[in-house]
């Protein structure tokens, strides 16, 4: 009850890779698979996980990514599209957060799901300013509540060993959507709806 173990089966399909997995994780078990798939000059990449609980229902969640790269006035450019469903969430969020179901709580307290609710959609891009420059955007959007997310990193990469990030988060939503905040631990204390910047240094040795 306190382990994981799990099986996996990859091949090459013509172009494309398919993986196949089985497993016991806690006290559930878990099936799923993997497929990568070219398309022209982009890749689709699918993964699908089926959960059966120790209570024997069922829960089936997954994530559809096509992303590709090209050159834009000289400079590469990246653009994404994503679309995620997690089974474990709801279609919409309780007055209280002891009333969201058991089993999406646990997951959250082992870092396993990031999400409250059900389906999202993540749109994105990365474009290079300069050899040593390049920023990204990203917006992941809440299709239950319509809620958003926006953040932007401008990154600069001076050698193979050192990094300079430089971000800002924009939540967009009212008041109890998720990304607009939502209510905890009693009246007035919120999670999330705030902006957010952050300044980070990495270095590798």
């Amino acid at each position: 009850a306190v382990a994981s173990a799990a099986a996996k089966w990859h091949a090459f399909i013509g172009s494309g890779e398919l993986e196949l997995f089985g497993g016991k994780h806690f006290t559930d078990q878990v099936y799923g698979g993997s497929v990568r798939v070219p398309l022209g000059g982009a890749l689709l990449r699918t993964d699908v996980v089926a959960t059966r609980l120790d209570d024997g229902d069922w829960r089936v969640s997954g994530i559809v990514n096509v992303d590709t790269s090209f050159a834009l006035a000289g400079r590469t450019a990246y653009v994404f599209a994503e679309y995620y469903h997690n089974d474990f969430g709801v279609r919409e969020l309780p007055d209280t957060p002891l009333a969201l179901p058991e089993a999406l709580v646990v997951r959250l307290g082992r870092g396993e799901v990031f999400n409250l609710m059900r389906d999202y959609l993540a749109l994105g891009g990365t474009y290079e300013w300069h050899a040593l420059w390049n920023q990204s955007l990203t917006l992941i959007a809440n299709l239950e509540d319509t809620s958003s997310l926006l953040q932007t990193q401008l990154g600069y990469t001076p050698s193979d060993h050192a990094a300079l990030q430089l971000g800002v988060v924009l939540p967009m939503g009212n008041a109890g959507d998720e990304f607009g905040g939502v209510p905890v631990l009693g009246e007035g204390a919120t999670s999330g709806g705030a902006v957010r910047a952050y300044l980070r240094w990495v270095y590798y040795f």
